[in-house]
């Protein structure tokens, strides 16, 4: 997550009320992450969220049970 001077370049953190955002702003730290980058493998508990400050695509790929995967989500 990306400071911007005087804000933040998160589009729906810079929608939040100020007093609102108050609240998380001091949890947020900038990640840099590569193309193919994975943020969470099946199984594992969420601990923490990511708020793009810049283009990013992330995909929620599902793995079948025969083996194969599916896209069930883009976002981006």
């Amino acid at each position: 997550m990306g400071h911007a001077e005087g804000g933040v370049q998160n589009r729906l953190l810079a929608a939040l009320a100020p007093r609102d955002l108050a609240l998380v702003y001091p949890a947020l730290e900038t990640v840099h992450l590569n193309a193919g980058s994975v943020l969470f493998e099946p199984g594992e508990d969420v601990t923490h969220i990511c708020f793009p400050s810049q283009d990013m695509i992330a995909a929620l790929v599902l793995n079948l049970r025969d083996g194969k995967s599916a896209e069930a989500a883009m976002i981006g």
